[in-house]
């Protein structure tokens, strides 16, 4: 049943506006629009430790099975004898400043290259070496990728944290399932955790997969949740991994590296390298095909699902360094993103995010900025945040993007 609303909505100091979903977008979305100067934002996510959704960063003791803990400061900080790894997104590209035209009105984020600038100054993000990223071909030939690429210097969480930096009056409720979405007279009822969560006057979908569909389908926001359902997704496997004794390399120098024709590995990057302190230390991404023919239930994965993915991926490791064996394992977890990367997406023309203006409920992420990219998934927040005020403030805003069409992309190099 669609939901209506009888009162108008308020201007935009009392608009409220809950943002379902902590990563990139809702992140930008909650900073652009205080920024713009709306009253209220709320942004839920259902990370134990903090914002950043694929921009996921773990902390674990040496010895230990990992625990990810909640550093001082931004991001994930380690401790003496802590091993660090980003467990997700990896880096992401920079950009050339876009045109003032494409800025987001009253946003202090200009365009996407004014924000790394911003995040850089604040020290939450850093370039990383040139020459560092590239692609090694399955005949072992190493061959650098243009940047410039950056990585949080915390762990990849703290850009997203970055984002919210300088941004009074954002709430962040973390560790948060919202399972509930209600239509009121007086706006959106929001409940998660068994807990109500507050009315709000908007809501925006900023996650994906089959747990927004589930809070749409009985919601009252029909097109919505049916353009949700278009959405495709594939899967990934991570492997964290720590090695005793010498330093694993790869070819050419290059410290984070794309594989051609390896069976199951997708990305390697060395941890150590990018956080500096020496640690001999590796996150190892799956491509899609091989996460796809080795799927489980990512709730329950078994022991040994996890060892055989795990050496699955060391030999592929092994393989792109160009050695006859790695250095003995001495600290290993596995995990399975079932909802990593979007196989499909609305295209860029469409708006950079939805708006559902009779349901009052907005949409944003990369896939609906154009594809798997932080830089998407950062220019989607934008965007939203921008329709959203315009329709707080009056202007003839139509619906944006919600009939638009879902093509098919490659995951772009920077995501997972």
């Amino acid at each position: 049943e669609q939901a209506r609303f009888p009162r108008p909505l308020p201007a935009r100091e009392a608009l409220s506006v809950a943002i379902v979903g902590g990563g990139v977008a809702g992140c930008s979305a909650a900073a652009a629009l205080r920024a713009l100067g709306v009253g209220r934002v709320a942004v839920f996510d259902t990370g134990r430790h903090g914002v950043g959704g694929r921009l996921a960063s773990r902390l674990a003791e040496e010895g230990s099975l990992p625990a990810a803990q909640s550093g001082k400061g931004r991001g994930v900080a380690a401790g003496d004898g802590a091993l660090r790894f980003d467990h997700a997104c990896q880096f992401f590209s920079g950009a050339e400043p876009a045109d003032s035209g494409d800025a987001t009105q009253g946003s202090d984020n200009a365009n996407f290259a004014g924000a790394i600038a911003r995040w850089e100054t604040s020290g939450a993000v850093a370039a990383m070496e040139e020459g560092a990223v590239g692609v090694i071909s399955a005949d072992g030939a190493p061959r650098e990728l243009p940047g410039p690429f950056y990585f949080g210097t915390r762990g990849m969480r703290s850009v997203a944290e970055a984002m919210l930096e300088g941004h009074e009056g954002i709430e962040v409720v973390p560790h948060c399932w919202v399972n509930r979405m209600r239509a009121t007279d007086a706006g959106w009822e929001l409940q998660g955790e068994g807990k109500d969560r507050g009315v709000f006057d908007i809501c925006v979908i900023a996650h994906n997969g089959k747990c927004a569909n589930n809070l749409l389908k009985p919601s009252g926001a029909p097109r919505t949740y049916d353009f949700f359902r278009r959405l495709k997704l594939s899967s990934t496997w991570v492997a964290l991994v720590a090695f005793h004794g010498e330093e694993v390399r790869l070819p050419g120098g290059l410290r984070a590296a794309f594989s051609s024709g390896l069976p199951s590995l997708k990305l390697a990057v060395d941890q150590g390298a990018k956080f500096g302190g020496g640690a001999n230390t590796w996150a190892l991404l799956s491509t899609a095909e091989y996460a796809k023919s080795n799927k489980v239930p990512q709730e329950r994965v078994s022991q040994a699902d996890a060892d055989k993915v795990l050496q699955d991926l060391l030999e592929d490791l092994r393989a792109m360094a160009g050695v006859d064996e790695l250095p003995p394992v001495r600290y290993s977890f596995c995990q399975l993103w079932g909802a990593a990367l979007p196989r499909n997406a609305l295209r860029g023309e469409a708006g950079g995010c939805t708006l559902d203006v009779e349901s009052r409920v907005a949409a944003c992420g990369d896939w609906i900025g154009g594809g798997a990219s932080v830089e998407n998934a950062w220019r989607s927040g934008q965007a939203v945040a921008e329709a959203i005020v315009g329709l707080a403030d009056g202007r003839k805003v139509g619906d944006i993007g919600i009939d638009g069409p879902l093509v098919s992309i490659e995951a772009a190099a920077e995501a997972l």
